[in-house]
């Protein structure tokens, strides 16, 4: 975004609303809509408040210099600068209470029928927006400070054009009508229809990627791999979903400001920007006449931006520290890596995925990704759930298609809507938090400390300097664990750990509205502590680890290692009790025909399985025992492992690695599970048999007593 001096959080408002309103050109900005005269012009009077905005601000920054050291100069601040500066814009600060902290104003905002509020510490100005809904941190920030020091006229313009009173409800009741409310419905609609243009638009540079990679003259290894066998339709699938996943990723961290850590020298960003960066990307796309099929540079290009990212420091240069893990290793996208494109094709793909075309009235949208909520790639993952890959080869040429199936049915998937995310939220988790916190308190009484959880420290203290009370209180909050058994992409995921980190940022902030800074990385802890997930459907299971990396993203910070808390697995199907299975083997309903089954053979198995489903106990005495208490331990030490550096994620994931290897403790008790789970579902037929895929208590036990099964 183009001014400094503003940021968005959240969906309040567009960063695209800045630029019309820059320009004038957006609805309810003409002299009338400002209570001016019709002959008058908004600029000239624009160009006025600055000028006295200006003269406010170096009086103000006279009248700090001579407030005493200890002392805060708060009365200062409203009365020299911040009750004159909204005087110029038409507010009458004098009137009312005093301006709360923000957490208060937006209790306040969403308790009551008032919408918008403003808040200020005299050196940033917020404005707030009541809601009902679950939404991350959201808000619209003016850094005075830095926009009068550096003088910053356009931005203050945008200030003047957006927040002069004008633009707020005239009433309580009159919410809904004014301009600002337009000005955020506006952002919303944007929203929603680049939302579910999104899974269009993902289908459409998959198929484009696809045809691109499989018909370029120099690919004859991938074509070799998907003719042999090697590479299958549905992988190719998967690894063009994880180029599309990087492609995403990367546009999301760029617009919100977090490839680089703070500080980060002005000239390695601009590099970064200039010859690496996505965005860089997205603006030759939006030019015809660079979509030139003869040359491939772009790809080779975008392999060494990718490469910044890789383990092995090539970022270092530029201040980009690695973001390792699957999403960005290097064999994470296989062969398509070694293979060539040319830019017409990428250049295509980023345009589908940059702007939006409204079907209705022919608009471009350019998709700002960085006030695009993460739930919103839920989109992609819903669009999606209808297709499956297929290569056609005909005529000497290979094709990628995308066929509309049953996938929806067999995976039982479907979209979490944000009113029932909502809804869960409110009715499962948060008194799960307030009994951990009472909790908390009362653990905090018996030690001699408070008798109840005070509701703040006076100020933000650090770790070291917080009483005993507050570890506990995050403790309890950390130990709180949220599985969401069908995740999907991860919506309900994703508001858990929302609500859980702002609940720990706010505990951390000493009471204070933490920054976005802070949110952040109790974001970062809670997915790491506090997250689960299982769904059957594994492009869902990896759209949901790419939206939790987004979400909890620190800069600096390599992608949190996720294989142990999302996984791809049928929650409804299996074993509940290891324990009691060991001892009674396979229920002998597992052999109850179904259609298309050996009716003849099922009789057989059954008779065979009750001849030997309670010899468990006998053949107990000479196995070992299954041991899940090992397991725990090991499963919980692994949780328990860190993964703030390129090292120790590796480290984390080698350990897991190992446990689920076959010498791992893992393995012997998940035979055991599958076996059991298999006797169900493995179609009860001649050829089967012959197979020795039809297994029955005695193989059960002789298993479970050390022999190996038949190959």
């Amino acid at each position: 975004m183009k001014y400094t001096t503003i940021r968005i959080e959240g969906p309040i408002l567009s960063a695209d609303i800045l630029d019309t309103l820059e320009q004038g050109e957006s609805g309810g900005q003409s002299p009338k809509d400002f209570g001016l005269d019709s002959r008058a012009k908004v600029k000239d009077e624009i160009v006025r408040a600055w000028a006295d905005a200006r003269d406010l601000w170096q009086v103000f920054r006279r009248r700090m210099e001579r407030v005493k050291e200890g002392e805060t100069g708060a009365s200062e601040t409203r009365r020299f600068f911040m009750i004159p500066f909204l005087g110029l814009l038409g507010f009458d600060a004098e009137a009312g209470p005093r301006m709360s902290p923000h957490a208060l104003v937006q209790e306040y905002l969403n308790l009551t029928e008032h919408l918008y509020a403003l808040v200020t510490n005299g050196l940033q100005l917020r404005l707030l927006r009541g809601t009902s809904r679950l939404v991350r941190l959201s808000f619209v920030e003016f850094d005075l400070e830095r926009m009068f020091d550096e003088d910053q006229y356009a931005d203050f313009a945008v200030l003047y054009r957006l927040l002069h009173v004008s633009r707020m409800p005239a009433r309580r009741d009159a919410a809904s009508e004014c301009i600002i409310e337009r000005y955020h419905q506006d952002a919303l609609e944007a929203g929603s229809r680049i939302r579910d243009g999104l899974s269009d638009a993902v289908r459409r540079s998959i198929i484009t990627l696809a045809d691109g990679f499989l018909a370029n003259p120099r690919n004859d290894a991938l074509r070799a791999a998907l003719a042999g066998g090697e590479l299958t339709a549905e992988r190719l699938y998967h690894r063009l979903l994880q180029l599309i996943y990087r492609f995403l990723f990367l546009m999301v961290m760029e617009e919100r400001g977090l490839i680089f850590i703070p500080g980060t020298p002005r000239e390695k960003r601009d590099i970064y920007a200039r010859y690496y960066g996505m965005d860089r990307l997205r603006a030759l796309s939006e030019k015809p006449f660079l979509h030139d099929a003869r040359y491939d540079d772009l790809w080779r290009g975008l392999a060494r931006t990718f490469a910044l990212f890789e383990e092995g420091g090539k970022g270092e240069p530029l201040g980009i520290r690695p973001l390792a893990g699957e999403l960005f290793h290097y064999r994470s996208l296989g062969a398509l890596t070694e293979s060539a494109l040319d830019n017409a094709t990428l250049l295509a793909c980023v345009r589908d995925l940059n702007v939006f075309v409204s079907r209705t009235t022919g608009q471009t949208t350019r998709v700002n990704y960085g006030s695009l909520s993460v739930e919103e790639f839920g989109s992609v993952y819903e669009g999606m759930l209808d297709y499956h890959a297929v290569v056609i080869r005909a005529a000497g040429k290979t094709r990628f298609e995308l066929v509309s199936g049953k996938e929806r049915k067999t995976t039982g998937s479907y979209y979490t809507p944000p009113e029932l995310v909502a809804e869960l939220i409110k009715s499962a988790l948060e008194p799960v938090v307030k009994e951990r916190m009472a909790e908390a308190s009362a653990r905090a009484g018996a030690h001699g400390m408070r008798g109840e959880m005070p509701p703040s420290p006076p100020s933000p203290l650090s770790r070291g300097e917080r009483g005993s009370e507050y570890g506990l209180a995050e403790q309890a909050i950390l130990s709180i664990k949220v599985c969401d058994p069908a995740c999907g992409s991860g919506h309900f995921l994703l508001a858990a750990a929302r609500y859980l980190a702002r609940e720990l940022a706010v505990l951390r902030a000493g009471g204070d509205e933490p920054s976005p800074e802070e949110l952040r990385r109790a974001q970062r802890e809670v997915i790491g502590r506090c997250i689960y997930g299982v769904d059957k459907n594994p492009l869902a299971v990896e759209l949901c680890k790419v939206a939790l990396w987004m979400e909890g993203h620190e800069p600096g910070k390599p992608l949190s290692f996720l294989d142990h808390r999302v996984k791809c697995g049928d929650s409804l199907v299996g074993v509940m009790d290891i324990g009691a299975i060991a001892n009674t083997g396979i229920p002998d309903n597992a052999f109850k025909p179904v259609t298309g089954d050996d009716r003849e053979l099922a009789r057989e198995l059954k008779k065979r399985n009750r001849a030997h489903a309670y010899e468990g106990q006998a053949n107990l005495f000479g196995a070992a025992p299954v041991d899940t208490a090992s397991l725990a331990k090991e499963a919980a030490a692994i949780a328990a492992m860190g993964d703030d550096s390129v090292e120790s994620v590796k480290a984390k994931a080698a350990r897991y690695s190992k446990l689920h290897s076959a010498e791992g403790l893992y393995s012997r008790e998940f035979t055991l599970c599958s076996l059991w789970t298999a006797a169900f579902f493995i179609p009860m037929t001649q050829e089967n048999k012959r197979n020795r895929l039809l297994v029955t208590s005695d193989e059960f036990f002789r298993y479970l007593q050390g022999e190996e099964l038949p190959k």
